[in-house]
């Protein structure tokens, strides 16, 4: 029903669909808009299975990009009675669904896109996850006060494996204008490209402020530990100007 919400707020039609739950909308006619998980992208519907074990799914959400190392990104409605981002892998994924998104008005989807508050404007914490979702590039890009479009646009894929804790990201592109203010933050080449010297320089401030990265400190690369210390750095404000 949360996804139904959300297409008819976006203005986009999917047949199946509004409707109770999964197996409903996929025996409802989203069968016919169904395409193959290596394919998923940002906007896809991601029906899941947790054991395959019954032709019953079990839960379903919206893929916010491409999968990476078997895993995709996502945000999901009812995860512990509220919306949340996670991170799934593509095994647990029984169908994708891609929604009449071309069909659209585009007045439509003009007037429904609402973009997302960050944990600053809305008084909330970052759930200190180590995930580097939306939510955590939202935050660093409103208090580094850069534009706000949640999402690590214009890196190079071959460096991913320096900052593999970040999710939200877009490759391909001349960079991105929050890796360039947390370049210039932390005493890095500003390029806008983030690579293993963004990564050990922001680890070297992160630690130099009083946040841990976890046993391997200035290695390089960028995972769940030091999205951990990133994220409870924002939680704390430390990347305002005044800070």
């Amino acid at each position: 029903m949360w996804v139904s919400m959300i297409m008819d707020k976006a203005g986009v039609k999917c047949p199946g669909f509004p409707s109770q739950n999964t197996d409903l909308a996929w025996n409802g006619g989203a069968k016919t808009r169904a395409v193959d998980k290596s394919g998923i992208r940002r906007g896809d519907v991601l029906i899941f299975d947790w054991n395959f074990a019954t032709t019953a799914t079990d839960h379903v959400g919206l893929a916010t990009g491409s999968p990476k190392n078997g895993y995709v990104a996502t945000i999901e409605g009812n995860v512990g009675n509220a919306v949340k981002e996670k991170v799934r892998p593509l095994c647990s994924i029984r169908y994708v669904i891609r929604p009449q998104y071309a069909d659209a008005e585009p007045a439509a989807i003009k007037t429904a896109k609402v973009k997302a508050k960050s944990p600053t404007q809305t008084n909330e914490k970052l759930d200190v996850d180590g995930i580097g979702g939306y939510n955590t590039v939202f935050e660093w890009q409103a208090q580094l006060g850069v534009i706000t479009d949640d999402e690590v646009s214009g890196q190079d894929r071959d460096a991913y494996e320096w900052f593999e804790g970040i999710v939200s990201v877009d490759f391909g592109g001349e960079g991105s204008k929050l890796v360039c203010a947390v370049q210039a933050r932390v005493d890095a080449a500003v390029d806008g490209i983030w690579g293993r010297e963004t990564s050990e320089m922001l680890q070297s401030w992160l630690i130099a402020h009083g946040y841990s990265c976890g046993k391997c400190g200035v290695d390089g690369r960028f995972g769940h530990d030091s999205v951990c210390a990133l994220q409870q750095s924002l939680n704390d404000g430390a990347w305002k100007a005044t800070a």
